[in-house]
């Protein structure tokens, strides 16, 4: 069994890549307009000043489950690496059923 603490995914804040675990919830600062996975990103609702949490991860690591809003999607970590993210404390996620 996989342990649940493992870290899935490399989100770049500011400067520094960091890695965070399933749980994390992060504020969306911007996106990177050149990265070729933006429009896909902006087209599912990950926009400047979003909330969004990573959820979990397959087992093999990738893709990365991260809830949006009131839904979850999978997406692999180099195309979250398009995003420059703020870490929140977690009451900032609303839970939404």
């Amino acid at each position: 069994m996989r342990n649940n603490l493992k870290t899935v995914a490399n989100l770049n804040t500011g400067n520094v890549k960091t890695n965070y675990k399933p749980g994390s919830v992060f504020r969306v600062k911007s996106l990177d307009y050149n990265h070729k996975a933006c429009k896909q990103l902006i087209d599912m609702g990950i926009t400047p000043d979003m909330i969004i949490r990573i959820e979990s991860a397959a087992p093999l690591g990738e893709p990365l489950v991260v809830k949006v809003g009131a839904y979850k999607v999978a997406l692999r970590s180099k195309d979250l690496m398009a995003l420059e993210v703020e870490l929140q404390e977690p009451q900032h996620m609303a839970k939404v059923s």
